[in-house]
């Protein structure tokens, strides 16, 4: 036999559970209205309908973090963008690896860049983390061309502030087998002698790389 303390509570359990799922809906349907609307909302319907301009920057517009997620979902399956700016836009470097991932599958764009200001809070503040994903990105795609991270200080961790040098050892790897990028941007990011000369020895193995700005 169940007490009615006990169905009162199941009950109770119920209803609550009801009305947080109602407003869980609510929620996450505003933010679609939001994350979706005016001239962002028309930026994406175009992404997924493949008519999007050939190139795009998002550098003058002012996109919360959950907007910028949903673009770069939307960049992953697109066909027809072939530049992506996304410089000076306070990205994390945990936002940077997940822009690189999204990119893996696209077969497209030729053109990335995510410029930092170092002394501007608004600058983007990539590091290690989105260049191993960047050396990733490189070692899987053969449409990319252009790639420009400068002024980010991509060997320091923006937590703890330690330096990464593996990450660098994975990008001139990851260039040594590349043969589709052009040039790459890396002026004012930190590095030191001898991650330069690193990167300079890729030109005696890597022949379709033309610029390497450092």
């Amino acid at each position: 036999m169940i007490s009615n303390s006990f169905y009162n509570s199941d009950c109770l359990r119920r209803r609550c559970a009801g009305a947080l799922r109602r407003t869980t809906s609510r929620t996450l349907s505003a933010v679609r209205v939001i994350t979706n609307s005016g001239k962002f909302g028309h930026i994406i319907n175009d992404l997924n309908t493949h008519s999007s301009n050939l190139e795009f920057t998002i550098s003058g517009l002012d996109l919360r973090p959950a907007q910028i997620k949903v673009l770069v979902n939307n960049v992953e399956n697109n066909a027809s963008l072939k530049a992506l700016s996304m410089s000076r836009k306070n990205l994390t470097d945990v936002e940077g690896k997940e822009i690189c991932e999204k990119l893996e599958k696209n077969q497209t764009l030729e053109r990335l860049e995510m410029e930092g200001t170092l002394r501007c809070y608004l600058g983007n503040r990539l590091g290690p983390v989105t260049l191993q994903s960047l050396a990733r990105l490189l070692r899987l795609n053969d449409t990319i061309r252009f790639v420009d991270l400068e002024r980010n200080n991509i060997l320091e961790d923006p937590t703890s502030g330690q330096k990464d040098y593996k990450a660098i050892d994975e990008l001139v790897d990851a260039l040594m087998v590349n043969e589709t990028v052009l040039y790459i941007n890396l002026n004012n990011t930190g590095l030191n002698a001898k991650c330069s000369k690193k990167l300079r020895d890729i030109f005696q193995t890597n022949k379709t790389l033309t610029l390497l700005d450092l």
